[in-house]
This record gives structure tokens, sequence and C-alpha cells, in this order.
């Protein structure tokens, strides 16, 4: 059965340029249609709940963390720590079901077969390493050894959460 998972980016899921960003808006449309399940993981969240009528807005409260404050709403979401670095934020699309939440808004939904997570299970200490070089010029109030160093206290547990989550939303999509 064919699945699809939908990672972060630089761009906003709201934008109308770069042009693959629309057209990514248009194929999760059309696998939604279709009942294809959709994993979207921050910027793959965003676009999911666009897709799904939600909307997409710069986040109220700057998330740069391994956050532990992220109230998990339904078994689905395995307990963090889970890194949250994102400057935009999704709405609840209508007919989804909030998951999790933080002070900046919903942190993950679910909307029949698809996920929308707004934090990101798939990172590793080096992924974090190469997007803080990436921030620092346009983000310098970020504590990016903060982020290292506990990236580094994640390195072992964090793929355990995340496969964990991945499997849970696997099995409740009833995907082979």
């Amino acid at each position: 059965m064919p699945w699809v998972a939908v990672l972060g980016s630089h761009s906003s899921a709201a934008a109308s340029e770069p042009a693959w960003v629309p057209a990514e808006a248009r194929f999760l449309r059309d696998a939604i249609a279709d009942d294809v399940p959709v994993l979207g993981i921050c910027f793959g969240g965003q676009a999911l709940s666009l897709a799904l009528d939600g909307e997409v807005h710069p986040t109220p409260v700057l998330e740069a963390s391994w956050d532990p404050e992220i109230e998990i709403l339904d078994e689905t979401i395995p307990p963090g720590p889970w890194l949250n670095l994102h400057f935009e934020t999704f709405t609840l699309p209508p007919g989804a079901e909030l998951l999790a939440r933080s002070a900046a808004g919903p942190s993950a939904f679910r909307h029949g077969r698809h996920l929308g997570v707004q934090f990101h299970p798939e990172v590793t200490p080096e992924i974090v390493a190469a997007w803080s070089e990436r921030y620092r010029p346009e983000h310098p109030e970020l504590d990016y050894e903060r982020l290292a160093r506990d990236g580094e206290a994640n390195r072992a547990p964090a793929p355990t959460r995340a496969f964990e989550l991945f499997d849970r939303w696997r099995e409740r999509s009833a995907i082979p």
C-alpha cells in the first residue's frame, strides 16, 4: 500500500514560490482524495494542514528546543522530548483530532489516516548541527549550543521514540 511522508523545508508551506511548494500542496490534496495515508513533519505537517483546509501562520512563540513541555493528548504521540525548530505553525484543520499541543499551538493532529506533527521526530544531532549553521545568520537569538547539547543527550532515546511514533501511525493507518 502506498503512503506519503513530507518532511521539513526552509520554505513556507503557505508560499506560492518556489513553484514546488504549491505543487506539493496539490499532490497532498490528491493523495488525501485517493485515501493515501500522509505523514507530515514540520513543513509537512503545515502542508497537510493546508491541504485539509487548515491555515499556516508565523508562530506566536518561537520554539527552538528539545521541548519536554509538549502536552500529549493521545497515545499516538509518545512522550518526548521532541525537537521543535520552526518559525511558522499550523491550525487544526476542520474535522481533525488534536493529539498534542505546545505553547505555540497544535503540535500534532490526526485526520482520518493522516498524521501531521509540528516537531521533528526524524532528527539526529548531526541534522540539528546543520540546521543551526543554516539558521544562525538569520536567527542569532537561538541557543544553538543548547540545541547541540540537548541533541547529544537525546541521541540514544530519540530514534526509539521516533520509530514508536511512526509505528503507531502506520498501525492506525492500516499500512502493512
